[in-house]
């Protein structure tokens, strides 16, 4: 913006305008200013301006440009929500699912998904949907209602599955639909976990076949695909950075993507890790290209490098890896032990688990790992690391 339509806003945020408050927060925001950001923003949102009071909400739950606040997040959001904001809706269903600024319940988790979803949310359609057993009446009816709303995962899905055209509203406006939905749906986390494989005796090495179902993988590729980025390592030395020895993507399920379904995953892996999903990080999809890898590395913190020590000191130590294989149309590209003579190439749903210290917390050089390149197709993992107390996430 020029500085005349600069000085013209301030000005009229300075009136009380609050259009122009947002934009004046966001404008600040831009220049690095938090300071009055967050000051602009409050006053936007105490004006009554309806996206001011949702981006405060997002800013105060996220920790950006002030110290996060996810109980007053959580407040602020419910009360959007009662006004007729599906987003909300569906943002309190997560903190519910997550505990997060909300007391953890999935049955209030569920309540405000389905709420979402019947105010119109494709994202809380789409989840429903996919939480539903695939026999099930309305699975492709959420699924295809989800698609026609825009949402870019059920329309990947509805590429593939039969699903009806032409969803009628009045269809999603039968409560008796929604009734169905949220006596039907089954969190993934709720479903028997699979007997373990144990694959390598010690350091204990386990495969955990059909952790997910393949829809559920689904689900994490498509979601992730639209925000993967070049992965980067934590150097001992020189900290977070991107280096030659990892050349694949990632994306992080953090606090805004970590929806219901995602979260109800991140349960199921934490249950198989036989820790508490508080000590787990945010879930990660990893993305190989063919001639893309990772080079063999470590997955603990090294308590003798500098950043290491820094990171052990900040949010402890990386005690259990999980990963999860959510595609198996690709050759070669197995997850190699090189210290150990295992390798390992899951299929769709299965899980590999390793500790990475020995019993005593220490770290176990035993665990040099490294995924190496797919050949004749692209492959994708999740990846969950836990921690030895509560994670930063």
């Amino acid at each position: 913006m020029t500085e005349s339509v600069l000085d013209a806003l301030y000005r009229k945020a300075c009136e009380g305008d609050g259009q122009a408050q947002f934009e004046w927060a966001l404008h600040c925001s831009d220049q690095g200013d938090s300071h009055h950001a967050i000051r602009w923003m409050r006053r936007a949102a105490n004006s009554g301006h309806a996206d001011g009071r949702l981006q405060l909400a997002l800013w105060l739950l996220t920790g950006h440009n002030t110290d996060p606040q996810p109980q007053l997040a959580a407040a602020q959001l419910q009360q959007l929500a009662r006004h007729g904001s599906a987003f909300a809706y569906g943002l309190v269903a997560s903190l519910y699912a997550a505990g997060q600024g909300l007391p953890r319940s999935w049955t209030a988790a569920v309540a405000w998904l389905v709420q979402a979803a019947s105010a119109g949310l494709a994202r809380a359609i789409c989840q429903l949907g996919l939480m539903l057993p695939v026999d099930h009446r309305d699975r492709n009816l959420l699924l295809a209602a989800a698609a026609a709303a825009g949402d870019p995962v059920a329309v990947d899905f509805c590429s593939q599955l039969r699903c009806r055209d032409g969803v009628a509203d009045e269809a999603l406006a039968n409560p008796g639909l929604w009734n169905r939905v949220r006596g039907d749906i089954v969190l993934p986390h709720l479903r028997p976990l699979p007997e373990a494989q144990l694959i390598h005796r010690d350091p204990p090495i386990r495969v955990c076949p059909g952790l997910l179902t393949p829809d559920h993988c689904r689900y994490l590729r498509t979601a992730a695909r639209p925000f993967l980025a070049p992965a980067d390592v934590n150097d001992g030395y020189r900290g977070r950075l991107t280096d030659a020895s990892r050349s694949n993507s990632v994306m992080g399920f953090h606090t805004l993507e970590r929806d219901v379904l995602v979260q109800s995953i991140n349960h199921r892996l934490a249950a198989v890790a036989g820790l508490p999903d508080r000590q787990g990080e945010a879930l990660s999809v990893l993305h190989y290209r063919p001639g893309q890898e990772y080079r063999p590395h470590y997955d603990f913190f090294n308590p003798l490098l500098p950043r290491h020590g820094d990171e052990l000191r900040r949010g402890g130590q990386r005690i259990v890896t999980v990963l999860v294989y959510l595609n198996d149309d690709y050759d070669a590209g197995d997850t190699v032990f090189n210290h150990l003579d295992v390798r390992c190439k899951g299929n769709t749903g299965d899980a590999l688990t390793f500790p990475n210290v020995l019993p005593d917390g220490t770290p176990d050089h035993r665990t040099l790992h490294g995924g190496s390149s797919p050949e004749g197709g692209d492959k994708w993992l999740a990846s969950r690391w836990f921690r030895d107390r509560a994670a930063l996430r």
